[in-house]
């Protein structure tokens, strides 16, 4: 198998920058984690995606994305993903080893569950280089550009999903664009994560919040049109602009198209208006 070969400004990505994992001792998960029932991974035999922070770029947090699978004994399990420790940047190599409570890990923001765990001989099966052909560059999906955790991620997931092991709540590409959302609502529990037991984090009612709450501001809409650009758009499809009127913009607040030029565009890249989509992680 020939793996594709790095480019130089992929090769040139510092350590620094690269996900670590540290789990510490249980003293120093904190106190909410193990008082409130609702804030710790509790759910077994399921399924969670996770979301680690690496850095904040031209306006967009990028995260690295794993799956975590529980046992009978919740939260310990195992933690499966696609990653470049001690490698040249981004040259990826799947990684799986036992967690005691991955909510004590320093840079973990959320755990979302997805589904219910296939159980450990089926996820061994389906996170292989045997099914999912990480770094074979014929096997990247259409519209990736190169082999990433997050690619990995959604790639597992819908290979399980085609085999009827798990059921998706919804299309892939929706779960990418909510886990990042509900990542980006939840930052501030970086370093003690917040755990979604339940899939209310696919349709808005818990995503963003305080441990055992919600605040009411993003449960009916995914968009915000933010002049700071320090909230990127993450609706559950590209933005349309269409004269037409059948495609009308639902979005926070009305949305400003003004030949003037006095109020121009400030998202964090070009609008997307679904001739191209560009996938981060």
């Amino acid at each position: 198998m020939h793996l594709r070969s790095l480019s130089e400004s992929q090769k040139s990505i510092p350590h620094s920058l690269r996900p670590t994992f540290a789990y510490p001792h249980s003293s120093s998960i904190p106190l909410h984690a193990l008082t409130n029932p609702d804030a710790a991974m509790s759910t077994a035999n399921s399924l969670y995606i996770t979301l680690n922070h690496l850095r904040f770029e031209a306006g967009v947090n990028k995260y690295h994305w794993g799956l975590f699978a529980t046992g009978s004994a919740p939260p310990a399990g195992t933690l499966y993903h696609a990653t470049d420790t001690q490698r040249e940047a981004l040259d990826l190599r799947l990684e799986v080893h036992p967690v005691k409570n991955p909510q004590a890990s320093k840079t973990m923001v959320v755990a979302l569950k997805i589904a219910d765990s296939p159980g450990p001989n089926i996820l061994k099966h389906f996170t292989s280089t045997n099914v999912v052909h990480l770094m074979h560059p014929g096997s990247l999906p259409v519209g990736e550009e190169f082999w990433t955790c997050r690619v990995w991620v959604k790639e597992v997931l819908q290979k399980l999903n085609e085999s009827g092991h798990i059921r998706l709540p919804t299309d892939i590409d929706t779960i990418q664009r909510r886990c990042q959302f509900t990542a980006d609502h939840n930052f501030q529990y970086k370093g003690h994560a917040k755990i979604y037991n339940n899939l209310s984090w696919i349709s808005g009612s818990g995503a963003v919040g305080t441990a055992g709450g919600s605040s009411s501001r993003h449960r009916t809409t995914m968009m915000d049109i933010d002049t700071t650009g320090r909230h990127p758009y993450h609706g559950t499809k590209p933005m349309l602009i269409d004269s037409t009127g059948q495609h009308p913009y639902h979005g926070t607040k009305p949305m400003l198209i003004d030949s003037t030029g006095r109020h121009p565009y400030h998202g964090t890249q070009p609008m997307d208006t679904g001739k191209r989509r560009r996938h981060y992680g």
